[in-house]
């Protein structure tokens, strides 16, 4: 079966090299913008954004973009090229490996199905609030706890220009400006002097100096992206259709060799998944302040991922319904005992909160590997504890705590950054109750959700849906199925949203009506 994966690969590559890889971009790029949306009818594998983002990265790394000869890329063509993508992508080890075959029979299959759906679910990105988000994480909330006490001194906003040599703002606004042009299904690909034109029709953006410093960031010639790529892919050849995709730190690629002083109009730029450079400048910021200021940076930002899980729970709910955890500290000191970051209240429900920026590592999510995985849970798991040592300190009335004594139910919730895949499936649980087990934690009815989740309740909880509801639908439902039963009951929108302030800034800075974003 090796020899057979080798062979798909192989034609991947040959398939690729007939074709120019700008035009075979600007192709993808074509074949995302059409893409069906969710809940449109049926779908196929031409309308997965993971393949198409397999497909990209092979055009980049294998694929001449100054190649001339030979016919057009065709339907028929990528068509072709996109189930030879996916016969390779889809190959997961276990089907031709025995020895890995072996250790996935042995273990729980939930580890397995992590590499695949971790493959597959980072590519479709979801934009609700991201500009809100970044904005409020970025901009807002590092002023509001600079010099609070226990949080860590660290300057943000010049930490992030000397990475960047540009504000969060600009930065935004710039990026922002390269998604829409990139998402529009009236362009071809872009070049430099799409930004010159957006400048001289009034649009409020940085001049060509603070777009060339957001492409040094946001985009790759075909050289950079294969460093970038041998940098960063599997030391094991057999996962290696699992391979970290550089289009999350490149989502803009330069087919040519970039070069600051090329002519605007010869600097071509074509974005195969446009919404790539959403996540980019949005969730791909903590990345780029970790990857220069490591444990330095993440330390800080769990304080201020704490910060920003308050705003959107006072944006959900009344003041006096949510209690932070230097509200609990007046009356429950640090020698009593841990507490959460936030607690809801809600009739007589306690909804106690954790925050974790947290995700699963790269190895674990390409490996599915159980040192890898269980290393990427250490936070969740000290968090969980936190939850069950807390909820037992209301449960015996603890003194300092009177003023919770009254809520009967307690229902533990984990806020994470960024999606944990699986991680409240039945199998996931097991495997992380077994880890809770073994630091003397027995069982108990935890939760965990994204932040993001949390975003696109926010509007029907300001409205009057009960929180602790929530939590109890989704016991049995998906979040979707949750979510949408919520949009029926308040009839709230994305403009309903907190975060959708946020966007008209934006709009009001950049100098343009919002109702032209689509």
């Amino acid at each position: 079966m090796i020899s057979k994966i080798d062979k798909i690969e192989s034609n991947i590559i040959e398939s690729v090299r007939r074709f120019s890889s700008a035009e075979l971009l600007l192709a993808i790029n074509r074949v995302e913008k059409n893409r069906p949306e969710k809940n449109e009818g049926p779908t196929d594998i031409h309308s997965f954004p993971f393949i198409a983002a397999a497909l990209a990265s092979y055009a980049i790394r294998c694929s001449n973009p100054h190649r001339q000869e030979g016919r057009s890329i065709s339907q028929a063509d990528i068509k072709n090229l996109f189930d030879l993508v996916f016969a390779f992508v889809s190959a997961d080890p276990i089907t031709f490996d025995e020895k890995i075959e072996d250790e996935f029979r042995a273990s729980n299959p939930v580890l397995a199905i992590l590499r695949i759906i971790a493959n597959q679910f980072p590519f479709e990105v979801n934009l609700f609030g991201f500009i809100g988000q970044t904005l409020l994480l970025y901009d807002k909330l590092p002023k509001e706890i600079e010099g609070k006490k226990g949080i860590p001194q660290f300057d943000l906003a010049n930490s992030f220009r000397d990475i960047t040599g540009l504000s969060v703002r600009d930065f935004i606004n710039i990026g922002f400006v390269a998604w829409t042009g990139s998402a529009s299904k009236t362009t071809h690909g872009l070049t430099r002097n799409y930004f010159e034109i957006a400048r001289s029709q009034g649009m409020n953006i940085p001049d060509d100096d603070g777009i060339l410093r957001l492409l040094n960031c946001l985009s790759a010639d075909p050289l950079r992206f294969k460093n970038k790529y041998e940098e960063m892919k599997q030391r094991d050849p057999r996962f290696r259709m699992y391979d970290f995709n550089p289009l999350f730190i490149y989502p803009i690629i330069r087919p040519w060799s970039a070069s600051n002083n090329r002519h605007m109009l010869m600097d071509r730029l074509v974005a195969p998944l446009p919404h790539l450079v959403a996540y980019r400048i949005s969730t791909g910021i903590y990345y780029e302040m970790f990857s220069r200021y490591k444990e330095t940076f993440s330390t800080y930002f769990g304080y201020l991922f704490e910060a920003y899980v308050g705003e959107i729970l006072r944006g959900c709910l009344r003041p006096e319904k949510v209690i932070s955890e230097s509200d609990l500290r007046l009356t429950y000191p640090t020698a009593s005992g841990k507490v959460p970051d936030w607690i809801v209240l809600d009739g007589s429900i306690a909804i106690i909160i954790e925050c974790k920026a947290t995700r699963f590592s790269l190895v674990a999510q390409s490996t599915g590997s159980v040192d890898a995985v269980d290393n990427s849970l250490k936070q969740v798991v000290s968090g969980l504890k936190q939850l069950y040592e807390f909820t037992q300190a209301l449960k015996s009335k603890r003194n300092g705590l009177e003023s919770l004594h009254n809520y009967t139910v307690v229902e533990p919730l984990l806020l994470s950054f960024e999606p944990l895949y699986l991680i409240n499936s039945v199998f996931f649980r097991d495997h992380v109750n077994d880890l809770l087990e073994a630091e003397g934690i027995p069982k108990y009815p935890w939760r965990i959700m994204s932040v993001k989740e949390l975003e696109s309740y926010q509007p029907h909880l300001e409205a009057g849906i009960s929180f602790a509801h929530v939590l109890s639908e989704l016991r049995s439902k998906k979040h979707n199925d949750v979510l949408a039963e919520c949009k029926v009951k308040t009839n709230k929108v994305y403009k309903d949203c907190m975060l959708y302030k946020y966007d008209q800034e934006m709009y009001e800075r950049l100098g343009i009506d919002d109702l032209m974003i689509s």
